[in-house]
């Protein structure tokens, strides 16, 4: 059953819409609660890791979760050093297992993660090195997440990316947000 929200006033979604998104996603509970199974996170089939490149940001929107920003970035050798752990069943000690985790999602946040795309595709490029040099399940069973507020989604640099890695990457978007916040702003100069 596929249900729209509707927002009431046509346009998007706001504190008055909650009843209707909380009765529709409370119908739901009773179809995907768990009962009171322990699920162990080795069993899961897909792994999420994810990778804070920096906490620079081309933005200061007024809901957004990272307080502290400044100009930290991650470097090539802690993502290869990461990339290196967890395709090392015995260090990652029980924390997935091969057999049953079968895919992996590489996910790339920030701040703004775009601002550092050059270091995401040197992590991806050792990453399918590294998984294929392996014979690893995750050379082909990976997909690639970015939240980005949008703005330097149609550089270059992102869009090479974005061909390179066809078909692998979700891109997550901030971009309502970004709008409603200029809108805001544009509203209290006002």
């Amino acid at each position: 059953m596929v249900h729209n929200i509707i927002p009431k006033n046509g346009i998007y979604l706001t504190r008055q819409d909650f009843q209707q998104w909380n009765d529709y996603f409370s119908n739901l509970l009773p179809i995907i609660q768990c009962d009171n199974t322990k699920i162990d996170p080795s069993d899961l089939r897909v792994k999420n890791i994810t990778f804070v490149v920096t906490e620079r940001c081309n933005l200061a929107c007024t809901y957004c979760y990272e307080t502290h920003k400044s100009n930290k970035r991650m470097t090539f050798d802690v993502g290869r050093d990461a990339i290196d752990f967890i395709m090392d069943e015995e260090r990652v000690n029980g924390y997935y297992n091969i057999d049953t985790s079968q895919a992996v999602i590489l996910e790339f946040i920030g701040g703004e993660p775009l601002l550092e795309i050059d270091l995401i595709d040197q992590i991806i490029e050792y990453f399918k090195f590294k998984s294929f040099e392996l014979n690893h399940p995750w050379s082909t069973n990976y997909m690639i997440s970015l939240t980005t507020n949008g703005i330097l989604y149609s550089t270059d640099k992102v869009q090479n990316f974005l061909k390179r890695n066809s078909g692998k990457v979700s891109v997550g978007l901030t971009m309502m947000l970004v709008v409603y916040s200029i809108m805001v702003m544009a509203v209290m100069i006002l």
